[in-house]
């Protein structure tokens, strides 16, 4: 009888075996992993339901006579309910790794722009000093009328000073995205200690609930 059930767990674990090999991504994907920001955020939301269940649970038990059947009860609930804190946290993580390379692309797109505004002002200030430099006889032939030509000179100056102002909101837009970026990045390290603390609690956990089996 022994060698039976033996056999037939040996086949039952070889069977898990098979789909995890062949499935890797299977349980991953459907609660840990997410590639968009609002596949984040609605798989933070499952979790969320989980871990008040688990919590809901947790005070239930609580309430309930203190027997060893209960405590180790219990501590399986608060090991369950650190496990859901750690994968939620892991998602948030994952979010926040989305973001930040979001805002590094926004970064760089801004700089490629600030590069462009920088040499359409080079031109304009090269145009301008050519201008400048054109003597009288120069301006009669290019131009029919002298208003003419300052009428032109006028044109580039407002151009220049309006590529100026442009050229300073891209800037401040890049500094802007800059300081989001540290922050997500400080959010995402506040983060990963957090899930250092929850994996050792849960270890914390696992070791008080074997003294009690």
């Amino acid at each position: 009888m022994g060698t039976l059930f033996k056999k037939g767990s040996l086949k039952a674990f070889l069977g898990i075996l098979f789909f995890v090999l062949i499935f890797p991504q299977f349980h991953l994907f459907s609660q840990d992993e997410c590639k968009t920001v609002s596949e984040c955020e609605a798989l933070y939301k499952q979790l969320e339901e989980e871990i008040k269940k688990v919590e809901a649970n947790i005070a239930k038990t609580k309430e309930e006579k203190k027997t060893r059947e209960n405590q180790i009860k219990l501590l399986k609930s608060k090991i369950q309910q650190l496990e859901l804190q750690i994968k939620q946290t892991n998602l948030k993580i994952q979010e926040l790794t989305l973001q930040i390379e979001d805002t590094e692309n926004a970064i760089l797109e801004t700089t490629l722009r600030i590069e462009d505004m920088q040499k359409k002002l080079s031109q304009i200030l090269r145009t301008i000093y050519e201008e400048d430099q054109k003597s009288l006889i120069e301006i009669l032939l290019t131009e029919k009328t002298l208003s003419g030509f300052f009428d032109n000179l006028a044109a580039l100056e407002v151009l220049n000073k309006r590529q100026k102002e442009i050229l300073a909101e891209i800037k401040d837009l890049k500094a802007s995205l800059e300081k989001e970026k540290e922050d997500l990045e400080s959010q995402k390290s506040d983060l990963e200690k957090l899930v250092s603390i929850r994996t050792l609690q849960k270890q914390e956990s696992e070791s008080a609930k074997k003294e009690q089996e």
